[in-house]
């Protein structure tokens, strides 16, 4: 499965040519945060991508700041593990 994830800080921003460009880029399952800071400990959809993908499966974001999520301590463990078997781009 190839996923995509995006995030918007704000509900007035719109995702969609976001999803466009990952959907144009193969991506088979896109999961959105809206009106979710960058620096929010919780990103309920980024947290859904981790909980979906498995072995083999490939994670792509449009900018490093929607996927950086090594500086969140709940999902450090996670991305480490997702990264030693996974493709992330």
């Amino acid at each position: 499965m190839i996923f995509g994830y995006v995030r918007v800080s704000t509900e007035e921003q719109n995702l969609r040519m976001q999803e466009q460009a990952l959907s144009d880029a193969g991506c088979e399952e896109i999961l959105a945060d809206k009106g979710v800071r960058g620096n929010a400990v919780v990103k309920p959809q980024l947290a859904r991508l981790l909980d979906k993908a498995r072995e083999g499966d490939t994670c792509n974001g449009l900018r490093l700041s929607d996927v950086r999520i090594a500086n969140i301590p709940i999902f450090r463990s996670n991305y480490l593990h997702l990264s030693e078997g996974r493709n992330s781009h």
